[in-house]
Protein backbone atom coordinates (compact mmCIF):
# COMPACT_ATOMS: atom_id res chain seq x y z
CA UNK A 1 0.00 0.00 0.00
CA UNK A 2 2.91 2.58 0.96
CA UNK A 3 4.54 1.62 -1.95
CA UNK A 4 1.61 2.22 -4.42
CA UNK A 5 0.94 6.20 -2.49
CA UNK A 6 4.50 6.57 -3.41
CA UNK A 7 4.45 5.66 -7.05
CA UNK A 8 1.04 8.04 -7.87
CA UNK A 9 3.14 10.64 -5.54
CA UNK A 10 6.13 10.63 -7.72
CA UNK A 11 3.59 10.46 -10.39
CA UNK A 12 2.28 14.13 -9.87
CA UNK A 13 5.34 15.42 -9.24
CA UNK A 14 6.48 14.58 -12.57
CA UNK A 15 3.53 15.29 -14.06
CA UNK A 16 3.76 18.98 -12.78
CA UNK A 17 7.32 19.92 -12.81
CA UNK A 18 7.29 18.80 -17.29
CA UNK A 19 3.84 21.14 -17.14
CA UNK A 20 6.83 23.70 -15.50
CA UNK A 21 9.23 23.35 -18.28
CA UNK A 22 11.52 21.01 -16.67
CA UNK A 23 13.42 18.60 -18.72
CA UNK A 24 13.45 14.69 -18.47
CA UNK A 25 17.07 15.23 -18.36
CA UNK A 26 17.02 16.86 -15.25
CA UNK A 27 14.37 14.22 -13.83
CA UNK A 28 16.63 11.34 -14.19
CA UNK A 29 17.75 11.54 -10.98
CA UNK A 30 15.30 12.20 -8.94
CA UNK A 31 13.28 9.05 -10.59
CA UNK A 32 16.09 7.16 -9.73
CA UNK A 33 16.29 8.12 -6.57
CA UNK A 34 12.66 7.52 -5.55
CA UNK A 35 12.82 4.38 -7.26
CA UNK A 36 16.02 3.06 -5.26
CA UNK A 37 13.39 4.24 -2.01
CA UNK A 38 10.64 2.68 -2.99
CA UNK A 39 12.37 -0.59 -3.37
CA UNK A 40 14.38 -0.50 -0.84
CA UNK A 41 11.40 0.27 1.37
CA UNK A 42 9.35 -2.88 -0.30
CA UNK A 43 12.34 -4.75 0.88
CA UNK A 44 12.53 -3.54 4.06
CA UNK A 45 8.50 -4.09 4.36
CA UNK A 46 9.12 -8.10 3.20
CA UNK A 47 12.16 -8.82 5.14
CA UNK A 48 11.78 -11.53 7.84
CA UNK A 49 11.42 -10.52 10.98
CA UNK A 50 14.27 -11.41 13.60
CA UNK A 51 12.63 -14.67 15.67
CA UNK A 52 13.54 -14.80 19.06
CA UNK A 53 13.09 -13.80 22.83
CA UNK A 54 10.18 -11.04 23.16
CA UNK A 55 11.02 -8.10 25.28
CA UNK A 56 10.42 -8.46 28.60
CA UNK A 57 6.76 -7.18 29.89
CA UNK A 58 6.66 -4.92 32.58
CA UNK A 59 3.44 -4.26 35.29
CA UNK A 60 2.71 -0.88 37.18
CA UNK A 61 0.26 -0.99 39.71
CA UNK A 62 -1.04 2.07 40.88
CA UNK A 63 -2.07 3.13 45.05
CA UNK A 64 -3.84 6.18 44.80
CA UNK A 65 -4.86 7.35 48.15
CA UNK A 66 -6.28 10.58 49.48
CA UNK A 67 -10.32 10.00 47.90
CA UNK A 68 -12.93 10.97 50.21
CA UNK A 69 -16.00 10.41 48.41
CA UNK A 70 -18.03 8.68 45.54
CA UNK A 71 -18.95 11.10 43.76
CA UNK A 72 -17.43 10.94 39.77
CA UNK A 73 -14.46 9.26 38.34
CA UNK A 74 -10.85 8.94 39.20
CA UNK A 75 -8.98 9.59 35.95
CA UNK A 76 -5.36 7.90 35.67
CA UNK A 77 -3.09 8.65 32.65
CA UNK A 78 0.25 6.73 31.87
CA UNK A 79 3.41 8.62 30.27
CA UNK A 80 6.16 7.43 28.46
CA UNK A 81 7.09 10.90 26.98
CA UNK A 82 7.09 14.59 27.85
CA UNK A 83 5.44 15.68 25.09
CA UNK A 84 1.61 16.69 26.22
CA UNK A 85 2.32 15.48 30.22
CA UNK A 86 -0.10 15.37 32.04
CA UNK A 87 -2.67 16.60 30.34
CA UNK A 88 -2.92 15.09 26.44
CA UNK A 89 -1.34 12.70 24.50
CA UNK A 90 -1.02 9.35 27.34
CA UNK A 91 -0.01 6.06 26.42
CA UNK A 92 -2.58 4.87 28.74
CA UNK A 93 -5.60 5.87 30.46
CA UNK A 94 -7.99 4.40 32.82
CA UNK A 95 -10.84 5.90 34.32
CA UNK A 96 -12.73 4.23 37.32
CA UNK A 97 -16.26 5.15 38.29
CA UNK A 98 -16.15 5.62 41.97
CA UNK A 99 -20.06 4.99 42.12
CA UNK A 100 -19.79 1.43 41.28
CA UNK A 101 -18.72 0.28 44.52
CA UNK A 102 -14.68 0.89 44.14
CA UNK A 103 -12.67 0.24 47.11
CA UNK A 104 -11.69 4.31 48.07
CA UNK A 105 -8.28 4.11 49.87
CA UNK A 106 -6.31 2.94 48.24
CA UNK A 107 -7.35 2.92 44.78
CA UNK A 108 -5.45 0.48 42.92
CA UNK A 109 -5.07 0.57 39.37
CA UNK A 110 -3.12 -1.52 37.21
CA UNK A 111 -1.08 -1.22 34.05
CA UNK A 112 0.10 -4.67 32.41
CA UNK A 113 1.86 -5.48 29.27
CA UNK A 114 4.27 -2.03 29.41
CA UNK A 115 7.87 -2.27 27.92
CA UNK A 116 10.03 -1.26 30.57
CA UNK A 117 11.58 1.72 30.51
CA UNK A 118 10.67 5.76 31.39
CA UNK A 119 7.09 6.41 32.53
CA UNK A 120 5.42 9.11 34.90
CA UNK A 121 1.62 8.84 35.80
CA UNK A 122 -0.37 11.50 36.61
CA UNK A 123 -4.25 11.19 38.14
CA UNK A 124 -7.20 12.90 39.45
CA UNK A 125 -10.46 12.80 40.99
CA UNK A 126 -12.82 14.23 38.55
CA UNK A 127 -15.99 14.65 40.94
CA UNK A 128 -17.91 16.16 38.54
CA UNK A 129 -17.74 13.48 35.47
CA UNK A 130 -16.72 16.48 32.74
CA UNK A 131 -13.36 14.71 31.84
CA UNK A 132 -10.95 17.31 32.85
CA UNK A 133 -9.32 18.68 35.85
CA UNK A 134 -11.23 21.93 36.75
CA UNK A 135 -9.45 24.94 37.81
CA UNK A 136 -9.76 28.26 38.62
CA UNK A 137 -8.57 31.53 36.79
CA UNK A 138 -5.38 31.74 37.99
CA UNK A 139 -4.77 28.12 36.79
CA UNK A 140 -5.05 26.28 40.34
CA UNK A 141 -6.81 22.36 40.41
CA UNK A 142 -10.12 22.67 42.47
CA UNK A 143 -10.58 18.54 42.46
CA UNK A 144 -8.02 16.47 43.80
CA UNK A 145 -5.06 15.53 41.65
CA UNK A 146 -1.78 14.21 41.94
CA UNK A 147 2.21 12.66 39.81
CA UNK A 148 4.16 9.86 40.20
CA UNK A 149 7.70 11.35 42.76
CA UNK A 150 4.50 13.63 44.52
CA UNK A 151 5.99 16.91 42.99
CA UNK A 152 4.26 20.09 44.35
CA UNK A 153 5.73 22.85 42.85
CA UNK A 154 3.87 26.07 42.14
CA UNK A 155 3.23 25.40 38.68
CA UNK A 156 2.27 22.27 36.85
CA UNK A 157 4.57 19.40 37.35
CA UNK A 158 7.13 18.55 34.11
CA UNK A 159 7.47 14.76 32.71
CA UNK A 160 11.13 14.92 34.30
CA UNK A 161 9.99 15.43 37.76
CA UNK A 162 7.32 13.06 37.75
CA UNK A 163 9.29 10.36 35.69
CA UNK A 164 10.77 6.85 37.19
CA UNK A 165 11.98 4.10 35.45
CA UNK A 166 10.03 0.86 35.30
CA UNK A 167 12.13 -2.50 35.17
CA UNK A 168 10.92 -6.22 34.49
CA UNK A 169 8.68 -7.48 36.08
CA UNK A 170 6.85 -4.57 36.91
CA UNK A 171 6.77 -2.05 39.93
CA UNK A 172 4.34 -0.41 42.75
CA UNK A 173 3.99 3.04 43.07
CA UNK A 174 1.84 5.53 45.26
CA UNK A 175 0.36 8.75 44.59
CA UNK A 176 -1.76 11.07 47.38
CA UNK A 177 -4.47 12.13 45.57
CA UNK A 178 -4.51 16.01 47.53
CA UNK A 179 -6.13 19.62 46.71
Amino acid sequence: MKSEHRRNRLRAVLRRRCRNGWSALYLLPAIALMAADMTAGSALQNAPRPVGKPAAQAQLTVRLTGLHDRRGQVVVALFNRAEGFPERGALATQKIDLSKGAPLNPLIVIFRNLTPGVYAVSAYHDANSNNRLDSNLLHIPQEDWGMSNNPRPWRMPRFDEARFDLKAPGSSIAIPLTH
